[in-house]
């Protein structure tokens, strides 16, 4: 994502029908809030969401921006074994993340109506399934596919680790948007940087680091975001959060 495109596709991916019950709505929460963010500085950039499951929440399936998508091509394709057999990667229980990206990307122009969803629209998927790590790795948080990138929020979450979080969907929430918002930050034209504590931190080399990126830098000049970002440990993760200055950008414990 080098460049960004007058329309980027937010869109959310579940095979899982306890993950897209869990995690959906909190993650479509934290794509309105990137959205929301990146509007500040960039009004021009339109982005539309879009939530691919066989068990998408009525709250969604409501809302304006989905009417346009033909729900039985979608439930067609993800419950058709071929699909995800199709996608399968080199490791076992991954995918691949070229292979599923350019898949989603054609399943979307044959479901929606809306003509500026095209192969050429530039997308960042977000999936519960995990994706192809490079060789000698355990595990990839985000990996770049096409023009686009492919985020799995499996490793974000404190079970895949055999870890307690009685916060845990908060925590793959704030984990999620970080990643998320850094990678459309680059399709922005920002900079990666030294940052530990800003979302455009380059060496994320551990679902640890994400816990850590909780605002924008001032290194990138950008006065209408520094120093702002969102609450860490949301109450109600479900809710679009404001978006609020962050005074202790501390990693959390």
């Amino acid at each position: 994502m080098s460049n960004y495109h007058e329309t980027i596709l937010l869109v959310l991916l579940f095979r899982g029908q306890d993950e897209s019950s869990t995690f959906g709505l909190p993650l479509w929460a934290a794509m309105k809030e990137l959205t929301a963010f990146y509007k500040r500085l960039r009004p021009d950039v339109e982005f539309r969401q879009h939530y691919l499951s066989l068990h998408v929440p009525q709250i969604v399936a409501r809302e304006e921006g989905e009417k346009a998508l033909n729900c039985s091509v979608i439930s067609d394709a993800l419950q058709s074994e071929d699909f995800w057999h199709r996608a399968r990667g080199g490791y076992k229980r991954c995918l691949d993340q070229q292979v599923l990206y350019a898949m989603v990307r054609d399943l979307l122009v044959s479901a929606t109506c809306a003509e500026d969803v095209t192969r050429e629209t530039r997308m960042l998927l977000v999936t519960d399934q995990e994706i192809t790590p490079p060789k000698e790795w355990r595990y990839i948080i985000a990996g770049r596919a096409g023009d686009g990138v492919v985020v799995s929020i499996a490793p974000l979450n404190p079970v895949y680790w055999s870890e307690r979080d009685p916060d845990r969907v908060a925590t793959v929430k704030r984990r999620a948007r970080s990643m998320c918002i850094c990678v459309v930050g680059e399709a922005l034209d920002f900079e990666r940087c030294d940052n530990e504590h800003c979302f455009m931190f380059g060496n994320v080399d551990s679902v640890l680091r994400l816990d850590h990126m909780l605002m924008l830098g001032s290194e990138h000049d950008h006065p209408e975001l520094t120093g702002y970002g969102f609450e860490p440990r949301p109450t109600m993760p479900m809710r679009v959060q404001p978006i609020e200055e962050i005074r202790s950008p501390e990693a959390l414990p």
